[in-house]
């Protein structure tokens, strides 16, 4: 919180040059997941995630926890599946 004040200070230029990096690395992450089967991505509007509809059918998971858990254990990659109960 002390920080608060000289973070308020940065000029408007180093804004305006995170949010161009923040949206162009979400439409970086987005342009390679939509061309994926089986991965319908939502592009993100001011969020810093990605909701990723996945088709377990297609891609043969059992559910989305199956294939985060597989993502995870394979790849190294985290993410919270989005399944309700």
């Amino acid at each position: 919180q002390s920080a608060l004040p000289e973070i308020l200070k940065a000029p408007q230029s180093f804004y305006d040059e995170t949010i161009e990096t923040l949206e162009r690395q979400a439409m970086l992450c987005y342009n390679q997941l939509i061309v994926i089967p089986g991965l319908k991505p939502v592009l993100p509007q001011g969020a810093m995630y990605m909701m990723v509809e996945i088709d377990t059918k297609l891609l043969k998971f059992e559910s989305d926890v199956d294939f985060a858990n597989k993502l995870l254990s394979e790849e190294s990659v985290a993410t919270l599946p989005g399944q309700v109960g």
